[in-house]
């Protein structure tokens, strides 16, 4: 718990962490080809959209912070909507140790495979 805030959340996979906050595949087996080269991480997506604030606003920096102390993990690559892409670049820029790298995907539905497939095989260095 994040302040007041409960995060429920999935988890698998080995290696870098890459925090999904998008709306998540029904079945996180879709995302297989990712698992063993990342470790991922799924909070709830009406958890994030949920937060108090407009986008950008220090409490989803804050939230994010403490979702991933509170996970033990210290630095991340995102996968993240379009509509968090203001609030993320907040982020890196007020946080610059917490965010390695952020993906941006448009709108849903994804073809989990392919985005799958694809981060799979970045090397996000």
């Amino acid at each position: 718990m994040v302040g007041a805030i409960e995060t429920n959340y999935q988890r698998a996979g080995a290696g870098r962490t890459l925090v999904l906050l998008v709306p998540p595949p029904r079945d996180l087996e879709v995302l297989a080809p990712l698992l063993d080269r990342w470790r991922v991480i799924v909070p709830e997506s009406t958890s994030v959209l949920a937060l108090p604030g407009s986008p950008g606003s220090t409490p989803f920096a804050a939230w994010l912070r403490g979702f991933l102390e509170g996970l033990g993990v210290q630095r991340v690559c995102v996968l993240a909507h379009a509509s968090l892409a203001v609030a993320l670049a907040t982020v890196q820029a007020q946080q610059p140790d917490l965010v390695d790298h952020v993906e941006i995907l448009g709108p849903a539905p994804y073809d989990w495979v392919d985005v799958a497939r694809s981060m799979a095989l970045a090397t996000l260095d």
